[in-house]
């Protein structure tokens, strides 16, 4: 048997590991409960032994009373000598005397026996050594004298003393057995326990949650370790989750996090790259700080219906710089809810589309406006055209749809140069625009050729018919005004021909005809005029 070492004898005294402290609970509740047992069944023994020793010696006391009675009262000394003598056959004796009503010794017995050295043994301890008894000894009603007798209590301590010996051997039983139960517990209990502190103690060194503890019994520390590596598990997901979340945060968007009253937690770099504020500067705030005044109430209002009702919103906002200036974004809002369905946070990402804008700005004016005149070209016209028979179509009020060409266009360009005739088309297209509504349009389908789209006029034709010759008019004066291009000054003159139309009267391609018609008629006419278009043309 392998005995302890100092060292094991410490960490018993002072358990730190869950195997001592199990080791020392165990042995010290069974050990308690024996010396419990002991000490209660001592007590009884003791009380016992003691009222029967003293019962035994009162009844020899009284025998022998009886037989010194005749000796003492006739003063027989010797017969009085042996009858205490007798007394000696009982090992338990140790003296016994017999004095006279004057309380004079008459006859004194001192008897040690191997029962007496035995006790030796427990004379060190302190006990109480010997019984003793006095009996008075009477003839009738004379009291004749009194018959002391002490006995030993050797036997019954030496009893006691062989059931405490018995009781260490059991103690020393019970240290091996409770060792051996702790040694098969440690492996049941204290081992997997171990392994789980191993490697917790593993993870934190190394940082890393892919670790597992190996599964142990189909018990509760299994099912104890089934639990951590099913935490564990969650806990690397969602680790990895974080950290995949931490690179999304510090993305090219910008991003703040706020709680569920729109205070403002975090921000990432984008953001501040964006709006020119600092984290400290934000933090704290509520995004209202970041509103360009340009949208109302109701806009906000409908946002976050949208949010509350369906958890998110995504659309183009404009808002506004630290340095006050406003820019268009591409706003996302997302509502971060609990398990119980309670909106903890708001995440809001948003992207400066101010390039893209600008980018898109220009592919419509590349798709929808002449790029020397900046005027509306063919393709917008035609749209602008088709949208106004649709609603013509409903409230049958009249438009109007003039062909312009400048007359003698080819000249200037064959005299002066190209880049004067630009700058020709240029001005023109300038005063045509001042000629006419902000609801009109004015379009250059090409060369020296310009439209202009005159509607929501009266839906009385005739009142209409005036208004449009009138505009007309007007144009003839404006475009006959002169013109001064880069150094040269120069005239010119439009042909212009007009028609009406309303409801269905017409098709699309019917309208355009009849005024380009109207304005090959202005041509014949002698140019610089304006020809109203005819069924008879």
């Amino acid at each position: 048997m392998k005995f302890p070492s100092s060292c094991d004898l410490r960490s018993l005294i002072t358990p730190t590991s869950i195997r001592n402290k199990l080791f020392m609970m165990v042995v010290g509740l069974l050990v308690a409960a024996m010396l419990i047992v002991y000490v209660a069944n001592a007590s009884l023994t003791i009380g016992s032994e003691l009222k029967e020793a003293r019962g035994e010696l009162q009844l020899i006391a009284d025998m022998t009373s009886q037989n010194i009675e005749a000796s003492l009262l006739f003063h027989d000394k010797k017969g009085t000598q042996d009858v205490l003598q007798s007394l000696s056959a009982n090992p338990n004796i140790t003296a016994a005397e017999v004095t006279d009503q004057d309380n004079n010794v008459v006859v004194k017995l001192h008897h040690v026996d191997g029962a007496a050295k035995v006790g030796a043994i427990v004379q060190a301890l302190p006990l109480p050594q010997t019984l003793s008894v006095n009996h008075a000894i009477s003839a009738g009603n004379q009291i004749l004298g009194t018959l002391t007798i002490h006995a030993s209590l050797n036997e019954m301590w030496s009893a006691l003393l062989t059931q405490l010996a018995q009781l260490a051997a059991l103690i020393v039983a019970i240290l091996v057995l409770g060792a051996f139960l702790i040694k098969r517990a440690s492996r049941l209990i204290v081992e997997p326990i171990g392994r789980v502190a191993s490697i917790a103690n593993e993870i934190t060194q190394r940082g890393s949650y892919a670790l597992r503890v190996p599964s142990g019994a189909d018990d509760e520390v299994g099912e104890m370790v089934a639990a951590l590596n099913i935490m564990l598990s969650e806990i690397e997901q969602r680790d990895q989750e974080l950290l995949i979340s931490a690179v999304a945060f510090e993305s090219q968007e910008g991003m703040l996090v706020t709680d569920a009253n729109h205070v403002v937690l975090r921000v990432n770099r984008s953001f501040t790259q964006i709006t020119g504020y600092s984290a400290e500067e934000v933090v704290g705030q509520k995004p209202r700080i970041l509103q360009s005044g340009l949208h109302e109430a109701t806009f906000y209002e409908a946002m976050w219906e949208r949010i509350n009702n369906k958890g998110s919103w995504q659309g183009e906002v404009w808002s506004q710089r630290k340095n006050e200036e406003v820019y268009p974004e591409w706003l996302t809002i997302t509502a971060v809810k609990a398990k119980q369905g309670a909106v903890t946070h708001y995440v809001v990402t948003f992207v400066d589309i101010t390039e893209r804008k600008a980018n898109e700005e220009k592919i419509t004016q590349l798709a929808f406006y002449d790029s020397l005149t900046q005027l509306p070209n063919r393709r917008l016209f035609l749209e602008r055209l088709t949208q106004r028979l649709a609603v013509g179509s409903r409230n049958n009020r009249s438009g109007a749809l003039m062909f312009i060409d400048l007359d003698n266009f080819k000249l200037l360009n064959d005299t002066l140069g190209h880049h004067v005739g630009d700058l020709l088309l240029q001005q023109v297209g300038q005063r045509l625009v001042r000629s006419v509504r902000e609801v009109d349009t004015v379009a250059r389908l090409g060369g020296d050729e310009f439209v202009v789209l005159l509607d929501d006029l009266s839906d009385d034709s005739q009142a209409a018919m005036l208004h449009a010759v009138a505009v007309g008019e007007k144009i003839i004066y404006a475009l006959n005004q002169l013109y001064q291009l880069a150094e040269h000054e120069y005239r010119s003159t439009p042909s212009i021909g007009l028609t009406l139309f309303s409801g269905n009267q017409f098709t699309l391609d019917e309208i355009i005809k009849r005024a380009d018609t109207a304005m090959y008629q202005a041509k014949r006419a002698g140019r610089n005029n304006l020809q109203f278009f005819e069924d008879d043309i």
